[in-house]
């Protein structure tokens, strides 16, 4: 289950949010609202937690929430889907990624949007409304855990390692660091990466981590 504290995180108590549920990602804080993506699709709170509700036909299953201009988007699926009521109610963002893929996660880049998913990596253009395979220079398993940006370099975290990006690139690069990472944070021009061995940082462009 899930549960919050009120104090610092001197005590802990045990939310609504019970038995099977499965908080996936981060959680959004937007504007007075928070959302949680889980198994079980968003979760909304107004309260800091006291309660919970869940949008009529929620993004099923949602492993992302992010913010793009003025509206939401969350992972649902094969399909990334947006919301312009603070997450009441969900339609599906573009067209273009293949029914039979999951997206995994999401990252914001300037106007555009980068969607992981269990086979690669997917580009929305907001001018056409379309999301293109940008998985260029991917090998191996192409599950991709999380997408993020330090400066104008983009990187994705996937069962092969880290790769990186930059606009002037036609291709994704390995790293050289073969880590899982499950979440990646920018802070500044720091990228941080929590996987099953730990936390690691970068502040030489994800080229290497320690």
């Amino acid at each position: 289950g899930l549960y919050r504290s009120l104090n610092g995180g001197s005590t802990w108590t045990l939310t609504s949010l019970q038995n099977q549920f499965r908080l996936f990602g981060r959680g959004l804080r937007y504007h007075n609202r928070i959302l949680l993506p889980s198994s079980s699709g968003i979760h909304i709170t107004d309260d800091l937690g006291s309660t919970f509700s869940s949008p009529a036909s929620p993004p099923l299953p949602n492993y992302d929430v992010k913010t793009y201009g003025n509206i939401l988007i969350a992972c649902g699926g094969s399909n990334v889907l947006q919301s312009s009521d603070s997450g009441n109610t969900w339609t599906i963002l573009g067209s273009g990624i293949p029914s039979q893929l999951t997206v995994y996660c999401l990252h914001v880049y300037g106007s555009k949007i980068y969607a992981g998913t269990n086979n690669g990596i997917y580009r929305f253009d907001p001018l056409t409304m379309l999301w293109s395979n940008y998985s260029q220079g991917l090998t191996g398993t192409l599950i991709v855990n999380d997408i993020e940006s330090t400066g104008l370099t983009l990187f994705a975290s996937t069962y092969q390692g880290v790769y990186r990006r930059s606009p002037s690139d036609s291709l994704w690069k390995p790293t050289g660091t073969t880590t899982l990472f499950n979440d990646f944070i920018a802070v500044d021009d720091i990228l941080f990466g929590a996987g099953i061995d730990g936390i690691s940082c970068s502040d030489d462009g994800g080229r290497t981590f320690r």
